[in-house]
């Protein structure tokens, strides 16, 4: 009961996943109970340490992903999950190892993007930008994917290929706030500084675009990135 519990205080940390419902019904008695659960159960279970890998809360994730594979088995999602986690918190060789299990299956556009966010924490931009491109060639409208590939390029001295990459990505996704700063940033950091102070000027939170700014002059002197 006690397991149960604590899943249910996780989900309802994320702002709770049913309107006017009892969260209590949600995993059912099953999960607390045995090993077994419904398929989804277990997808809701995958779907709240999702939720805690997007908030920043990696330790915690991995705990949960701990108590997942005791009570079930390791899937694709769960290593995926996991993986992301391991990258985040600084543990890249074994996020690596698992990266690259994945690359023969269902989640290899996912994989080739952890490998690309592997060798960006690692500094190593063209090797980012490879791998980038490869989750790209996988899944060609995955705006995430094409980010990540625009700001790699651009990290890696290519503006022409960063832009297009970032381009592509914003007629698919306009109120995309991440793919818009990457652009800022391109134009910033290139020979098209007014149209980047022009981006910066429509953002309205100051702060974010002092944010940028900074970036911006730690990327011109050639710093580590994000």
């Amino acid at each position: 009961m006690m397991k149960r519990l604590s899943i249910l205080a996780v989900l309802a940390a994320l702002g709770g996943c049913t309107e006017g419902g009892d969260l209590g019904t949600l995993f059912g008695s099953s999960l607390a109970s045995d090993n077994r659960g419904s398929d989804s159960e277990r997808d809701l279970y995958l779907d709240v340490i999702a939720g805690l890998n997007q908030r920043g809360l990696y330790h915690a994730s991995l705990a949960h992903l701990d108590e997942y594979t005791r009570r079930h088995r390791a899937t694709e999602r769960s290593q995926l999950l996991r993986a992301d986690a391991l990258a985040s918190v600084g543990q890249r060789e074994e996020a690596t190892r698992l990266y690259r299990e994945l690359l023969a299956g269902g989640s290899a556009a996912a994989a080739q993007n952890g490998l690309g966010r592997v060798a960006a924490l690692a500094g190593d931009w063209p090797e980012a930008a490879t791998s980038f491109q490869e989750a790209v060639a996988r899944d060609p409208t995955n705006v995430r994917y094409l980010n990540n590939l625009g700001y790699a390029y651009l990290r890696a001295g290519d503006a022409r290929q960063a832009e297009f990459r970032l381009r592509q990505a914003e007629e698919l996704e306009p109120q995309n706030i991440e793919v818009g700063n990457n652009l800022t940033l391109l134009f910033l950091t290139g020979n098209r500084r007014p149209e980047g102070e022009a981006r910066l000027a429509r953002i309205a939170d100051p702060n974010a675009r002092q944010a940028i700014r900074r970036q911006a002059q730690t990327i011109a002197q050639g710093g580590p990135g994000s």
